[in-house]
């Protein structure tokens, strides 16, 4: 009897040793996360930002020239605009960022200054331009990429929320 009671002491010792661990590793990570796009020194340079929420920054990614980003709570995802980098490699696109800094995906011809999520689906709305009637439309694309709705009837669209 005595052996078996040391093995559920040594058993029970070592799952609470776990348990502090464990709590210990959560209360060290913080509860949320702030993104910023941050304009660089350069011309088309921007950053990406992840930071505490005590300032102290925890991820940094080079965008070219970007104004808008937004975030998807469902996935913990950014979205981010891009309208062009130094070396036009990167252009007229939204970028799909996952909380690790990840480049998720990119889809093109969407040169946007403003952008916001839906967090009911994940998609996001930009602005786009129509060159034929110099207008602005909201365009609405799923998370996947693909086309939702354009919405015309727009001079120049300054923000969306």
């Amino acid at each position: 009897m005595r052996n078996n009671e040391k093995r559920v002491r040594s058993l029970l010792i070592f799952i609470l040793c776990l348990a502090c661990v464990a709590v210990l590793y959560i209360i060290g990570k913080p509860a949320s996360y702030l993104w910023v796009m941050d304009r660089g020194d350069l011309k088309n340079e921007f950053y990406l930002v992840k930071m505490c929420p005590t300032g102290k920054p925890l991820l940094r990614i080079q965008f070219g020239q970007s104004e808008a980003i937004g975030f998807d709570p469902r996935e913990n995802i950014v979205w981010a605009t891009e309208m062009g980098d130094v070396d036009n490699i990167h252009y007229d696109q939204v970028v799909k960022v996952d909380s690790q800094g990840n480049v998720i995906d990119r889809f093109q011809g969407y040169g946007s200054p403003v952008l916001a999520v839906d967090p009911n689906d994940g998609s996001v709305w930009v602005s786009t331009w129509n060159a034929s009637e110099a207008r602005a439309l909201l365009t609405k694309i799923a998370s996947n990429g693909k086309l939702i709705r354009k919405v015309d009837g727009f001079y120049m669209l300054y923000s969306i929320a």
